[in-house]
């Protein structure tokens, strides 16, 4: 059995407007749902709104080969590599890699790609947050690891920056966070 529930989905890629659809969910899909909104005191509207975020974020990373990763295992192998080859792995990662993976998902790399790409890998941090004043970007990264991660990091966005757009990218890190700020 379905139940019919209108649902206002927020368009993902950068548009905030809300659009009006209808889904049929079976009836013990609904309970659950209705179950994890009430748990997290929100709206079953708001809950599928992350769901569906989400699900693009997983189809994203699935697309590059992704792979899931405790903060222990990254803490205790970031520990364990030297100053000078965390540098270079976040040289390697963000030259290289990052737009690989751009190329792979969007085809095209351009300020707007870049920006979307930051948007996608950002969001994997739980608290992490994209601001926009006009042009400049602000992304602050709690990732709650280590020093040498966040030094990770800022190689990564430094590279990925200097390789795509060329915009100067100011950074800051600490043990548990990086904030880094671009104009585009």
């Amino acid at each position: 059995m379905y139940r019919t529930y209108d649902l206002e989905i927020l368009m993902i890629l950068n548009q905030k407007r809300p659009i009006s659809h209808t889904f049929r969910i079976e009836t013990d899909s609904y309970e659950q749902l209705e179950k994890e909104a009430r748990k997290k005191n929100i709206s079953i509207n708001l809950l599928l709104n992350q769901i569906i975020k989400e699900h693009a974020f997983k189809v994203s990373f699935d697309k590059i080969d992704s792979v899931i990763m405790p903060k222990d295992v990254l803490k205790s192998l970031f520990e364990a590599i030297d100053e000078k080859d965390t540098i270079q792995l976040g040289k390697k990662a963000g030259s290289h890699d990052a737009v690989e993976y751009m190329q792979l998902l969007y085809g095209e790399i351009n300020k707007n790609t870049t920006l979307q790409f930051l948007e996608m890998w950002s969001s994997r941090f739980t608290n992490y947050e994209h601001k926009n004043h006009g042009s400049t970007h602000w992304f602050s990264v709690p990732h709650g690891i280590n020093e040498k991660y966040s030094l990770f990091l800022a190689e990564f966005i430094k590279s990925l920056i200097d390789c795509t757009i060329k915009e100067p990218v100011k950074i800051q890190t600490s043990q548990r966070t990086m904030i880094f700020q671009l104009t585009l």
